[in-house]
């Protein structure tokens, strides 16, 4: 069982997240003064967020979450800063409506990420880690994780009467946004598999 101490963690990997988390307070109180009170709470949230490996490797005990790769976080943390810094103000401030397809494919990428871990973990006691299994595992939950946010903004769009998915009464617009965000998604799972296969390969070629 391999254990990931905080106090193992590359400089340079803490750095990251230092910067990341910076970026988004300073985003926050930037949206604050500018009349954007929802974006600074969004910005306190993600921090929260960026905090979700140490906050599992203290409280996780010897769950699978404490054994994470920090590596996940600092990909968790880039994608959240993004999100929110670069995704939220294209979106409040310019009518450029296609910032949702690089973000969709890096979530469906992480998703990926993700999952092939959880699948190593589970593969753990039996000695003997299947490739193939962790593809079929990881592009799964990595798919499970995309329809879930699609069902939470549909959610929010009901509840609240936001237009996440940029539903009308007399169109299929928010069908057409939903479907593109899972196509877009999918992709980046795609990607993030078969990039996870093919770094494995060449890592048995390089031990062989």
């Amino acid at each position: 069982m391999k254990i990931y101490p905080y106090s193992k963690i590359p400089k340079g990997t803490k750095y990251l997240w230092y910067l990341l988390r910076a970026a988004l307070l300073t985003w926050g109180i930037v949206m604050l003064c500018l009349g954007y009170p929802v974006q600074f709470a969004q910005a306190l949230g993600a921090i929260g967020f960026t905090h979700l490996w140490g906050f599992f490797q203290i409280f996780g005990a010897k769950g699978f979450l404490s054994r994470m790769p920090y590596s996940l976080q600092s990909k968790f943390n880039i994608f959240i800063a993004l999100g929110c810094v670069v995704g939220t103000s294209i979106n409040i401030f310019t009518s450029f409506v296609d910032i949702d397809i690089p973000e969709h494919i890096f979530a469906g990428y992480l998703g990926v990420c993700f999952g092939w871990e959880l699948a190593c973990l589970m593969q753990e006691k039996y000695g003997k880690i299947s490739p193939a299994l962790n593809a079929i595992c990881s592009i799964s939950i990595a798919l499970a994780i995309l329809t879930v946010w699609e069902i939470y903004e549909f959610g929010l769009d009901r509840v609240f009467g936001l237009r996440l998915q940029q539903s009308t009464p007399d169109s299929d617009s928010g069908l057409l946004d939903t479907m593109w965000d899972l196509i877009n998604g999918t992709c980046g799972a795609l990607v993030g598999m078969f990039s996870m296969l093919w770094a494995k390969k060449r890592r048995h070629h390089t031990d062989a």
